[in-house]
């Protein structure tokens, strides 16, 4: 079966921007089954909602809105996890022979996922490289929202990781 020349454009830009999904699961879904799950319904999403793409705004920018709504939406849907306090958060055995950098950026992530949803999602498109400007478009904020939380958050978050004798 040949692909459309809308399937086709759809494909390549989903591929060149496939980084996004797999980086935004891991901050909306602990397990590897759940992340499979959300980045399946992410991609999903985007195709259903492909023809409102007008490009007006790049196609990563589009892809960012519209993968966070679902990531939202999916995690409301789900029965809420326990929340793990941070202080049991451990980087012991289950860990061991990984590499300082992987444990660390580990770390982070889960410290990432014990954030309200908004302020993952902000911390998600700061991580990355978006702008103020850019995360306030995509969230439809405004850019002086973006700065203040951007602050609170990397505080929270480095007073989080201090105790584990990491900076940010």
């Amino acid at each position: 079966m040949e692909l459309t020349n809308k399937e086709e454009r759809f494909l390549n830009l989903l591929n060149t921007h496939r980084g996004i999904i797999y980086r935004l699961v891991k901050v909306y879904a602990r397990s590897p089954a759940d992340q499979e799950d959300l980045a399946q319904e992410m991609a999903l999403q985007l195709w259903r909602s492909f023809d409102h793409f007008l490009g007006k705004s790049q196609f990563s920018t589009w892809m960012y809105r519209v993968c966070l709504n679902t990531a939202l939406s999916h995690y409301k849907s789900i029965q809420r996890p326990t929340i793990v306090p941070i202080e049991e958060i451990s980087i012991g055995s289950d860990q061991v022979g990984t590499d300082h950098h992987e444990e660390r950026l580990a770390l982070l992530y889960q410290h990432i996922q014990g954030l309200p949803l908004s302020d993952r999602a902000v911390v998600f498109l700061y991580l990355e490289g978006l702008s103020g400007q850019e995360i306030a478009k995509s969230l439809g904020i405004s850019e002086v929202n973006t700065r203040v939380r951007l602050t609170r958050i990397k505080d929270r978050l480095k007073k989080q990781l201090a105790t584990y004798g990491y900076e940010l």
